[in-house]
């Protein structure tokens, strides 16, 4: 440990710690969730969009294309919450996030759906950047119960994402509108 680097503040030095802890752990559950409620089904919705054959390599080049150029970008993310702040990180990801899902439903070929795929993963980052926020936003005797109720966020917006989602795709008329909801649920995620 460095001794010349002064100790954190308490509690009082972060008068909001609580407030960011219950918003960004919300937050991050609406957009797992809003995140987890498509994803099973690209492959029916690729099908929707006339795609016969390959299904399965169709899926892998858009998602890895998404978390591919998210791979890249993460580090320029971090740079840029690092001079604009982290709040502003984690509205531009929900922001973009769900206005790209809401247009999602709305590309008229397979190739407008990859691209705008692809572009989505520019937008990727919201949980490093909630947990960024967190740990700099907290009292170092409150960090582990602040990241652990993001985290809790996180994972049970991941487990109820794919069961919301089936229970969806059974009641709306085509797979493609499950972006809509899981936009509605990004922006939300924004919102809070």
């Amino acid at each position: 440990m460095n001794e010349t680097a002064a100790p954190r503040a308490g509690a009082e030095a972060f008068p909001f710690w609580r407030r960011n802890m219950v918003a960004m752990s919300a937050a991050t559950l609406c957009l797992t969730m809003g995140f987890g409620i498509t994803n099973p089904f690209l492959p029916l919705v690729l099908r929707e969009m006339g795609v016969q054959e390959h299904v399965e390599t169709v899926v892998g080049y858009a998602l890895g294309s998404y978390f591919g150029l998210s791979f890249f970008l993460t580090p320029l993310w971090g740079v840029v919450a690092d001079h604009y702040g982290r709040k502003a990180m984690v509205l531009r990801t929900s922001l973009g996030m769900g206005l790209i899902y809401a247009a999602l439903p709305l590309t008229p070929t397979l190739g407008w759906f990859l691209a705008l795929f692809f572009l989505m993963g520019t937008t990727n980052g919201f949980t490093p950047a909630s947990q960024a926020l967190i740990a700099t936003n907290t009292p170092t005797e409150s960090m582990g119960r602040s990241l652990s109720a993001l985290q809790t966020g996180i994972l049970v917006g991941g487990t109820i994402g794919p069961a919301l989602g089936a229970l969806l795709a059974a009641v709306l008329p085509h797979y493609r509108h499950l972006f809509w909801v899981s936009s509605a649920l990004i922006l939300g995620a924004g919102l809070i």
